[in-house]
């Protein structure tokens, strides 16, 4: 429970000692302030009127969201969002899960898979949504392979990729598609959506940082890539959760950002 108190604001629990923090000099109760209470998996972290002033860290599961006070008291602007974002900086992946035998750890500020051998890993985090927005940072540290954003709807055991595609995996669908050339298009990495494929330029460095963002409305699922537009298709329009994963390939994602959309 985070509460604001004649000369502090507090966070507290049914389970151990509260934690305080003085309210800011000048502080005036008679005015409207913002109070932002983020939870990450078991940590939960208090913003007033834009600043950080208290974190704690408790049992992680589901919750519910109330207001309470035991003195006259006014509540506007409430809203409760399905959000996490998550920098690494600590060393920590808070509520991320993987299969046992998939290969993900938290290095220099990035959740990373350092395997680059055959196979794909996964990992996920968050709930199923109808409406969501993806942000992360994507870094490939090998030059084969693919990179990226798995979603998963309910109804459905399909997957979809959102993804960055390496030249081994781009010269096998090339092979199949069309006769083989002197300057094959696997030599360029691909961006690929579902089945929408789009070419990289030639200038495209797997190696830099690249940001991927997704969006998914009702049975629209769009992608970015650095900015810019890379293809809309549509996908059911029920719940859907994400995942990250690598198939052959080492990656590091970073900043990762999820909310979901009213």
């Amino acid at each position: 429970m985070a509460v604001i108190e004649p000369d502090q604001i507090a966070l507290r629990s049914r389970a151990g000692s509260p934690k305080a923090a003085p309210l800011p000099p000048g502080f005036r109760p008679e005015v409207y302030h913002q109070l932002v209470v983020e939870r990450n998996a078991g940590r939960v972290r208090i913003r007033l009127d834009g600043l950080v002033v208290l974190e704690g860290d408790y049992a992680p599961g589901p919750a519910r969201v109330g207001l309470w006070s035991d003195v006259p008291a006014a509540f506007d602007g409430i809203t409760v969002t399905a959000h996490f974002a998550d920098h690494f900086a600590g060393g920590e992946a808070r509520g991320w899960w993987a299969d046992r035998h998939s290969h993900w750890d938290v290095r220099n500020g990035a959740l990373a898979q350092p395997e680059s051998t055959p196979g794909r890993h996964e990992i996920a985090k968050g709930e199923a949504l109808e409406n969501w927005e993806l942000h992360l940072d994507l870094q490939l540290l090998s030059e084969h392979g693919t990179g990226g954003v798995l979603v998963r709807p309910v109804s459905s055991s399909a997957l979809i990729e959102a993804a960055l595609v390496g030249p081994a995996v781009a010269e096998e669908r090339d092979t199949r598609d069309q006769p083989a050339s002197p300057h094959p298009a696997a030599a360029s990495w691909l961006c690929r959506l579902g089945d929408e494929h789009r070419p990289l330029p030639v200038t495209f460095d797997p190696a830099a940082e690249h940001h991927l963002r997704l969006e998914k409305w009702a049975d629209r699922l769009s992608m970015w890539l650095d900015g810019h537009p890379i293809a809309e298709i549509e996908v059911p329009a029920d719940p859907s959760r994400f995942a990250l994963f690598t198939d052959g390939a080492a990656a590091a994602f970073r900043d990762v950002s999820f909310t979901g959309l009213a």
